[in-house]
């Protein structure tokens, strides 16, 4: 298969599980709400951010391998790719080893962590426990899933592992909704699934690349061998640092200011945005193999065009998201959970701002790993500090604003305007103001499309406050920015329209 149509592979499967799980987790998040109660959520939302702070020590490990994996998969090497991976393997082991003692450490606190929780103790030990026992169970049997991703077999992981995971929430929620103690059924399931969604994930890797395993070198002689490898890990380490620290930093600098109530209100709001921003990651994700086998193996004029093509369709499609979700997110709310859960205009703007920049960062940021440039440490470190640092300030004065308001701005200085400077003065060269050129006339476009849209939505007055109207109010949205935006946008030439012709031929 060519690398378009595996990559078409990838993304078919993608979008159809992602799109299920998003509607399975408005369809949770309601029944947990109305069943458990918005301190329960808040919880398990600070008791994830606190366990992924701990996992930080694996950031950066399984995009090295990655990285690495990409050459020798193309040139059919199986005793680079099985070492390569028996590599990730020890490293892994004993990362899992740290988490575990770290958590232990963590969970000694949880009295003063947990002090303005007024729920008992053991709920913060019962969600904090079993997310541990799954982010385990990662590092010691289903890490291999790295090969799969890497080859462009995705689909295979999103098959045996994603589909377990629509198993388990439906499963949750028949027990929340219908059984006495529902949260100790929620527990149980939560543990029960990922032990059998991650031995499903191990069984179908080893199917594939049942090789593997057959590794003779130990670990200190795989270290020389790949002497390249703890060198990337730490410079993907501080690039990965920066990415955790905008995700998971915002609930609990929140949840410092306010209390589980506004977490939960935020977190409803993050649901629909990350589960939007999950699902075209998800599609793009299978891409980011085929980009690495492209660098490695085509002709410069090549690697631009498809640069080019990436930009154009993200830009698209955000710009897409960004209008449909300024005009349908409120009635969603409302519709979906109540608008006693309703944040202001401004928070929604803000937050789609953030969302905005997270989809069209996938063009720069897979020819920096695909060209393996990890090397600008100080940007991440930067990055991060920005992101707390302004967080923590702009938050005590302007609340939940301010957080975002934080993010944001690391984001516009180190993402928006470093990292292409970065790629285009160290590989793509000579296409910086190409590049800038190109982001003009695309966001020049995005807001006269936002324009347009907005007026003629509001003139229409069409009610989304019920089912049938916020159907009707969706397919009004999405089409009125599809034409406004990818009309002009193929008049007018923009790389958009070599993309489609992929698919004419």
């Amino acid at each position: 298969m060519s690398r378009t149509s595996k990559s078409v592979k990838n993304a078919s499967y993608s979008l159809g599980f992602y799109v299920l799980n998003l509607a399975l987790q408005f369809w949770s998040r309601k029944v947990f709400l109305d069943y458990l109660g918005t301190e329960i959520i808040g919880l398990n939302t600070t008791a994830l951010n606190l366990l992924q702070f701990i996992n930080i020590a694996e950031l950066g490990v399984a995009s090295a391998v990655g990285t690495m994996l990409y050459k020798p998969l193309t040139a059919n090497d199986r005793t680079a790719v099985a070492e390569i991976v028996s590599l990730q393997g020890h490293v892994y082991r004993r990362i899992g080893i740290g988490v575990l003692l770290a958590s232990c450490v963590v969970m000694l606190f949880f009295p003063i962590i947990f002090a303005k929780m007024e729920l008992p103790l053991w709920y913060a030990y019962g969600s904090f426990g079993v997310l541990l026992f799954s982010s385990l169970l990662s590092y010691f049997i289903n890490y291999k899933q790295v090969a799969l991703t890497a080859d462009q077999q995705n689909y295979k992981v999103i098959c045996s592992f994603k589909s377990v995971g629509i198993l388990k929430t439906l499963a949750q929620i028949y027990a929340v909704s219908n059984f006495a103690d529902g949260y100790v059924w929620w527990l149980g399931l939560e543990a029960l699934f990922g032990l059998v969604a991650s031995v499903s994930l191990h069984m179908v890797t080893c199917r594939s690349f049942p090789y593997l395993g057959n590794v003779g070198l130990g670990f200190s002689k795989l270290r020389k061998k790949y002497a390249g490898f703890t060198l990337l890990i730490k410079q993907i380490f501080v690039q990965k640092l920066s990415t955790f620290a905008l995700t998971q930093s915002s609930s609990l600098i929140l949840y410092a200011y306010a209390n589980l109530t506004l977490v939960t209100f935020y977190g409803n709001y993050m649901t629909i945005i990350m589960g939007v921003q999950a699902i075209i990651n998800a599609v793009f994700n299978g891409i980011n193999a085929g980009i690495g086998n492209l660098v490695n193996s085509a002709s410069e004029t090549r690697i631009k065009a498809v640069f080019d093509e990436m930009f154009s369709v993200r830009f698209a499609i955000a710009s897409i998201v960004v209008i449909c979700g300024w005009i349908l997110i409120p009635p969603l709310i409302r519709l979906w959970i109540g608008s006693q859960y309703e944040l202001t205009p401004l928070t929604l703007g803000l937050m789609l701002a953030i969302l905005f920049i997270g989809i069209i960062r996938f063009s720069t940021d897979s020819y920096l790993a695909a060209y393996g440039m990890f090397s600008d440490v100080w940007a991440a470190i930067a990055e991060a500090i920005l992101n707390v640092g302004l967080s923590i300030l702009l938050g005590y004065y302007y609340g939940l604003n301010g957080i975002l308001c934080g993010v944001l701005s690391s984001l516009i200085l180190i993402i928006m305007i470093w990292k292409p400077y970065f790629l285009f003065s160290n590989k793509l060269k000579g296409l910086l103001k190409h590049y800038w050129f190109m982001f003009a006339k695309h966001m020049a476009l995005l807001f006269v499309a936002f324009y347009i849209c907005v007026s003629i939505l509001n003139h229409a007055d069409i009610k989304g406050d019920s089912l049938l109207g916020f159907i009707s109010l969706t397919a009004v949205s999405a089409l009125c920015a599809s034409i406004t935006l990818l009309c002009p946008m193929c008049l007018l030439h923009f790389p958009i329209i070599d993309f489609f012709k992929r698919f004419r031929r």
